[in-house]
């Protein structure tokens, strides 16, 4: 233990410093770790109880490559407090911090730099990070804010907000992306994605005056008031500064999905409102004026043959007591799989009075969910209907032939040799569909790139000679799109088949290396001799794989 009073109890000066494993202790005013003066570079402050009644660890010297981890940090005025002219590579991870309502885990002011800064894994009740951070990455954080408070508070540019849970308790804000008042130099380029915001009120996220490139995507807010907020204390206008809400779950919300306080429009396309209309439907979520909502993200449902390929081959037709597969797909308005959409513990229902089902309902997965039908014996529409949240769409399936006697009569039996005089045919003769259409065949939706080129799958041709048409492919990669090349034979003979190739650019590539992850989308169009087409849109999640594995 070490007990430093009402003074400082340790005071790095030099570089390569580690402190670990102690309970350091002060009172009153006292400081259980202070750096200042000269900058203090490779600081490590891990695994130690750190009890104070004012400040637990404060920096007010600037320094390189500071680490603070799976300590325990009670005070009342703050947990780590980060002042100096500029900090660079600091991380704060796996700590935990106590003290009263109120009691800010971290505090930066205004007026310092943090070039690289990384808080993860920490549980604290708010955070105020007013300096000016750069290159910085909030992950799997659990944020509990008292009522009326805010969970975080920060000045983020060129950052990641990722798979933190807010617990807003119907009582308290969540986040808070600084805006120009105040002398602050306004967030920007910054994506907030994967995250739980549960119970804020009366926001989620707030986007201050004047912020530029805020990406606010794959969110879920359940019994929040409003998701996403504009902040109105000063005039501002969000018109072509880059801020886009999309791909979010804005369901189970107490009020508004997106309410836009400030002057202009903000892009809020390509969202889940919980029903097809978009906001302002049926069983819908709602919007403030200022909001551009439309396209939505949609509910939509096929049959499908039971086979590799399956979901490229829809069905409208099936026999009595066949089995296909019944599909429900999110889509993008572009017609690409939302895969940006969380539907983690959340399910598609299947119902129909003229067949049976593998199961009545399916998680989601890769933005679809699917189980297997049997057709019932009546002939007519197939009555199957798909449920996802306050949406409901029918499946576009009739059951083909007559309906059953109770007392089939059966002609007699007359061998073909008596009916036609003509020899039967050596060995069976298997009734078969002939095959008109090219076919597609691509590989399974989460890819790993250690390269610039992948083959995707392959393109091949029926009974007659088949030709590709339109295609493309476009990849996102931390909120950047890059168009990329897709490779396919232009012509194939009867039979023939060839393979389906992607080629990134390499600073799409560069910057897949860098952020770990990023969505590809596909489009590719071919046509047989006799005019048959088959068109796919497909989404894929890729990641980055070293070489070096």
């Amino acid at each position: 233990m070490i007990d430093g009073g009402t003074g400082i109890a340790v005071a790095p000066a030099a570089a390569n410093v580690t402190i670990e494993g102690f309970t350091i202790e002060t009172e009153g005013a006292g400081t259980p770790i202070h750096t200042e003066g000269s900058d203090v570079d490779k600081l490590k402050i891990q695994a130690n109880v750190i009890e104070s009644a004012g400040v637990g660890v404060w920096l007010e010297a600037g320094g390189k490559e500071t680490s603070i981890s799976l300590n325990t940090v009670s005070g009342e005025e703050a947990g780590i407090r980060l002042d100096g002219p500029g900090h660079v590579d600091l991380e704060i991870k796996n700590d935990r911090f106590t003290g009263p309502p109120g009691f800010p885990g971290v505090l930066a002011e205004d007026g310092t730099a943090i070039a690289g800064f990384r808080l993860e894994g920490s549980g604290f009740a708010t955070a105020r990070i007013a300096a000016s951070v750069t290159d910085g990455e909030i992950l799997t954080n659990t944020i509990e804010p008292p009522a009326g408070g805010v969970g975080l508070s920060a000045d983020l540019h060129e950052s990641l907000v990722r798979g933190n849970t807010f617990r807003g308790n119907g009582e308290a804000s969540c986040l808070e992306l600084l805006g120009s008042p105040g002398g602050l130099t306004r967030s920007s380029e910054t994506r907030v994605s994967g995250n739980e915001f549960s119970g804020c009120t009366p926001y989620a996220i707030q986007l201050g005056p004047e912020v530029e490139g805020i990406h606010v995507t794959h969110n879920t807010f359940p019994g929040s008031y409003d998701a996403v907020a504009t902040d109105d204390s000063v005039a501002w206008d969000v018109t072509g500064k880059g801020n886009r809400v999309f791909g979010n779950r804005l369901v189970e919300l107490l009020h508004l999905g997106v309410d836009n306080k400030a002057g202009g429009v903000l892009d809020a396309r390509d969202n889940w409102w919980g029903c097809n209309d978009g906001p302002g439907g049926p069983g819908c979520g709602r919007v403030s004026a200022g909001v551009d909502a439309l396209p939505p993200v949609t509910l939509t449902a096929e049959a499908s043959e039971i086979a590799e390929d399956a979901w490229m081959t829809p069905l409208s037709a099936v026999a009595p007591g066949e089995r296909v597969a019944i599909i429900a797909y999110l889509k993008n308005d572009d017609g690409s799989d939302a895969l940006s959409v969380d539907t983690v513990g959340r399910y598609a229902h299947f119902s129909s009075p003229r067949g049976t089902f593998t199961s009545q309902s399916s998680s989601w997965q890769n933005a679809r969910a699917a189980v297997g039908f049997t057709a019932g014996p009546q002939p007519g529409p197939a009555e199957i209907e798909v449920t996802m949240d306050n949406q409901r769409v029918t499946v576009p399936l009739t059951i083909t032939g007559s309906s059953p006697s109770p007392s089939p009569t059966r002609p007699p039996f007359v061998p073909r040799t008596q009916r036609t005089g003509l020899p039967l045919p050596a060995g069976p003769v298997p009734h078969t569909r002939p095959a008109t259409r090219p076919k597609v065949r691509l590989r399974p939706r989460l890819l790993a790139l250690s390269g610039r080129r992948h083959v995707l799958g392959r393109i091949s041709c029926a009974a007659s000679a088949c030709k590709t048409g339109r295609r493309s492919a476009v990849v996102e990669i931390g909120g950047r799109r890059f168009r990329a090349k897709l490779r396919a034979p232009r012509h194939l003979p009867a039979a023939g088949y060839g393979q389906i190739r992607v080629i990134l650019t390499k600073r799409a590539f560069r910057r897949l290396s860098r952020h770990g992850t990023g969505v590809l989308t596909v489009r590719i169009r071919a046509a047989g001799a006799n005019r048959a087409t088959t068109s796919v849109v497909r989404s894929f999640k890729i990641k980055w794989r070293s070489r070096h594995r």
